[in-house]
């Protein structure tokens, strides 16, 4: 799903994500858990759906992911406007190539991580959508 003019979300806005991945992660319990947001990385490349609504083609378009119980929240900004893409879990493809790619439903987006410095923040996001998606065999 993907939520366009979310730079100010509004409760409607965050009852459909909520539904889909999941509540924001409270602030005591995310001190339990190691990391939920990524550092800011540039985006390299996108599917014409994401960045639809940056009319300035020629400035930078940045990226940040927020991991959610569900799936992940992945934040697309340029200045003052910023669209959502919501990725529940069992729809996440990550792929590290020159830059980390992340696919679903048909739609991808390439992140530009200088030094792979969000290398750790990827490996827990890929630990969470293990443990999500598990099946019991018992």
């Amino acid at each position: 799903m993907i939520i366009a003019n979310y730079f100010k979300p509004n409760k409607e806005q965050e009852f459909e994500i909520s539904g889909l991945i999941g509540p924001e992660y409270q602030w005591a319990s995310q001190l339990s858990i190691s990391q939920i947001f990524c550092s800011k990385m540039v985006i390299h490349r996108a599917s014409r759906e994401l960045i639809e609504n940056f009319p300035n083609r020629s400035e930078l378009v940045f990226g940040t992911i927020e991991i959610r119980p569900g799936g992940a929240l992945i934040q697309l900004s340029q200045g003052d406007l910023a669209t959502a893409w919501c990725i529940p879990f069992h729809h996440l493809s990550v792929v590290k190539s020159e830059c980390w790619e992340i696919h679903s439903n048909g739609l991808c987006v390439k992140l530009i991580d200088p030094n792979w410095s969000n290398k750790n923040f990827i490996s827990i996001l890929m630990n969470h959508k293990r443990s999500a998606t598990e099946i019991e065999m018992n």
